[in-house]
């Protein structure tokens, strides 16, 4: 038997700081930056992290991480976890180095008290996106999990009359037509965002009454990808 094993905040500041680190950014004389714009701009992002690993204490713990870029390659990242007594942990005005190798980033961040470099493996998963840190040493498997209002548009929550894209992403392929009735939780959209595929799903049963995008279409976050035909109102006295 294995004894469960904490995971690090640590862990949690370098897969945001990754997943991060693979949006489309502006390019500088040490790669990538974080994705937020320009090297010396600044920006904030926000992630939902749930712990997939069995052997870690906190599986099935989710932790909201926040990352600030407040100049090239220096960010500050807290980290909330439910059930921690005080306020989330802040590491700031860390360095930190995202470098995309193919499906693989590692990440160099200088955190207070010591330098840690880790390898990021993102992963697809159906709804979820998947990903395994490599740190120290010990694998610690991940997923990205949809905020609140996302879950709408992934098919989650209750029915509606459209479904909108959960962030901003590119069309990879529409898996329904027009005019075609689908069950709930059945594939509507293909999306990419980070480098990373997700399913939007159907969140009812109904007729797909238009595809507001095509195939290769850039779509910000909340815009519709699909409008559902509305059910007649119940005649009165029915």
């Amino acid at each position: 038997m294995f004894r469960p094993r904490p995971v690090a905040d640590e862990v949690f500041a370098q897969a945001a700081l990754a997943l991060l680190g693979r949006q489309p950014g502006a390019g500088g004389p040490h790669g990538q930056t974080l994705g937020f714009g320009a090297g010396g701009a600044s920006g904030e992002r926000s992630l939902a992290l749930k712990v997939l690993d069995g052997l870690g204490e906190q599986e099935g713990e989710v932790v909201e991480v926040r990352v600030i870029q407040t100049g090239h390659n220096l960010y500050d990242v807290s980290v909330a976890r439910k059930g921690a007594a005080g306020a989330p942990r802040v590491f700031a005005d860390v360095v930190s180095e995202p470098q995309a190798a193919g499906p693989v980033v590692r990440v160099q961040t200088y955190f207070p008290s010591e330098r840690i470099l880790s390898s990021v493996v993102p992963q697809e998963g159906d709804n979820e996106s998947k990903l395994a840190v490599f740190q120290h040493g010990v694998k610690t498997e991940l997923a990205l999990m949809p905020p609140p209002w996302y879950e709408k548009a992934l098919g989650l929550k209750d029915a509606a009359a459209s479904v909108v894209a959960p962030m901003p992403c590119k069309v990879l392929k529409n898996e329904v037509e027009e005019g075609q009735q689908v069950k709930r939780g059945a594939p509507l959209v293909v999306i990419e965002s980070m480098k990373m595929e997700t399913v939007i799903r159907s969140p009812q049963d109904g007729v797909i009454k238009r595809l507001a995008h095509k195939e290769g279409d850039i779509c910000k976050a909340g815009t519709v990808l699909v409008l559902f035909e509305e059910e007649p109102a119940a005649k009165e006295g029915s």
